[in-house]
């Protein structure tokens, strides 16, 4: 990284196998100093580059062109333990442990979805009314979906990860959105927020990275999804995940509004137990991080391009044409 160019911010990290489970925001690209080290005073790389993630460069700058809106759905889960006092351990045994931790509740991301949805003049399912069915009947009418809930991790049988709703019980819906189900959504989304512990995990497969939550919502249609590696606590969560959003209000790219709102939360805790990456490194940007809303640079000038290159067929045709007559 010391040979590149000054001129460079950008890091764009296409990992294979284990790779994809690092996160090259936390790596240290200074040797710390002699003594007790205080976490917020080393230097990371993201404090010189923004980094994102991709599955594969033509991935990477798909529907870049795009028309992007920007409409924001949020959903929080209250998880009411009374809801699942009669939860079977064999048909849902990771559901069950996490009630059996006592660790169910989530009242940070309710705070979360409210604040940012109020911000941002948006949309929210909270409480009882963020239900599978109802995500599953409007995720496709948002350019940006906010999932702010419990995922819960197979690592035996990866496609039957979940990600948890409220609790409901209809013909179709359950309240466990699996991985499988993800995949026959048709999505608009332009970006899809993963506010779940290590939702951004799954098991790797050769050639292929991890099968998660994220790789599921790609193959939707999402060409952008932001992701979370570990388990981090409730509180830390919620302040990254405000500050990110003002970040894209301000038409920050998805990439730099990230890196922000985790330099922001860094310098900005005043305990230095919190400054550990730990807090705030979790979450990664995958896929496509041009902002939302507008028309990019990028878009501008590969329709600039497009359009001299349809210009240039154009008149060779004409002239083609113009030649064929004496």
């Amino acid at each position: 990284l010391q040979q590149l160019s000054v001129e460079a911010n950008q890091l764009i990290v296409i990992p294979d196998g284990r790779l994809s489970q690092l996160n090259f925001n936390t790596f240290l690209t200074e040797r710390p100093g002699a003594g007790k080290i205080k976490y917020g005073n080393l230097h990371y790389l993201l404090n010189d580059f923004s980094i994102s993630y991709a599955y594969s460069s033509t991935l990477n700058f798909r529907d870049i062109l795009k028309p992007s809106s920007f409409s924001f759905a949020g959903f929080a889960p209250s998880y009411k333990e009374d809801e699942y006092a009669s939860l079977d351990s064999a048909t849902h045994p990771l559901a069950y442990q996490l009630v059996r931790s006592g660790k169910l509740a989530l009242p940070g991301a309710i705070a979360e979805v409210s604040t940012i949805s109020n911000y941002l003049n948006g949309t929210s399912w909270i409480n009882e009314k963020a239900s599978e069915s109802n995500f599953k009947s409007s995720s496709n009418k948002f350019s940006v979906l906010h999932l702010a809930m419990h995922s819960l991790l197979n690592s035996e049988e990866p496609e039957y990860s979940e990600l948890l709703f409220n609790s409901e019980r209809d013909s179709l819906n359950d309240g466990y959105l699996t991985i499988d189900e993800i995949y026959n959504l048709d999505l608009n989304a332009d970006m899809v927020v993963l506010s779940a512990c290590s939702s951004g995990s799954g098991q790797v497969q050769i050639g292929e990275g991890p099968i998660s939550f994220t790789r599921a919502f790609s193959y939707a249609g999402c060409p952008s999804v932001v992701m979370s590696m570990w388990k981090i606590p409730d509180a830390a969560t919620t302040q990254i995940m405000v500050e990110f959003y003002k970040n894209i209000k301000n038409g920050d790219t998805k990439d730099q509004a990230l890196r922000k709102a985790q330099l922001f939360y860094l310098s900005n805790t005043s305990d230095p137990l919190y400054q550990h990456p730990f807090f705030w490194g979790s979450f990664v940007a995958m896929g496509n991080t041009e902002a939302i809303g507008g028309i990019s640079q990028t878009r501008r000038v590969l329709a600039l391009i497009i359009s001299a290159v349809v210009l240039i067929g154009f008149f060779r045709v004409r002239k083609k044409i113009a030649a064929s007559y004496r």
